[in-house]
């Protein structure tokens, strides 16, 4: 009840999301086999009831020009003028960070300081960051290894797939404290014993 009540005041509508798909994991795992379809419906529709009522829920009025804000800057930053070893690879470590910003940016001219605003851009989300910094190889190779300590590791899976759904409008790699609690467990999940990985998964 508290973590509830502490997401509606905060006005989030990631953080509305996460409570949603956690409660709807956490049901998950508690219920009978011939239940689970019925609550995989009640999960879908309360989505879309979520989306519908997302403004009044968190009290913004225009909280979708966030959603739509997000997507333009993939086209503003990946699908436009980027050749196909930068498209792959990315434009190096930093690209896309608040700390690049608050390093490189002139807040008086409203610009950046030589190396541009295809370096120098808050990327406002995970995969976008991945992509600008180490392209397409990077973003697979990131998630990949959440997808397989979400394999490896039951025990954390809803933390797992919480991180990946937040990372979708949070840059997970500068949320500190988050970024660290994130790597201990990755370390913990990869250190889990093959027998124990086949008796509890």
């Amino acid at each position: 009840m508290i973590v509830c009540i502490l997401v509606f005041l905060s006005g989030s509508a990631t953080a509305l999301l996460l409570l949603l798909f956690a409660s709807v994991a956490a049901l998950w795992t508690k219920i009978d086999n011939r239940y689970r379809k019925w609550l995989l419906c009640g999960g879908i529709a309360g989505s879309v009831l979520f989306f519908w009522l997302l403004p009044h829920l968190t009290g913004r009025a225009v909280i979708y020009h966030s959603l739509w804000g997000r997507l333009s800057l993939y086209k503003q930053y990946i699908f436009t003028g980027s050749e196909w070893l930068e498209f792959m690879l990315g434009r190096g470590l930093g690209s896309g960070t608040n700390t690049a910003v608050n390093l490189l940016m002139d807040w008086q001219d409203s610009a950046s300081q030589g190396v541009g605003n295809r370096v120098v851009f808050i990327a406002d989300s995970t995969p976008l960051m991945l992509i600008s910094q180490a392209g397409f190889v990077g973003l697979f190779l990131v998630y990949g290894l959440l997808f397989l300590a979400v394999r490896n590791d039951s025990q954390f899976r809803i933390f797992y797939f919480s991180i990946i759904l937040a990372s979708l409008t949070v840059n997970i790699t500068e949320f500190s404290p988050v970024n660290f609690i994130l790597g201990l467990l990755l370390a913990r999940s990869f250190s889990i014993p093959k027998k124990l990985i086949m008796q509890t998964g």
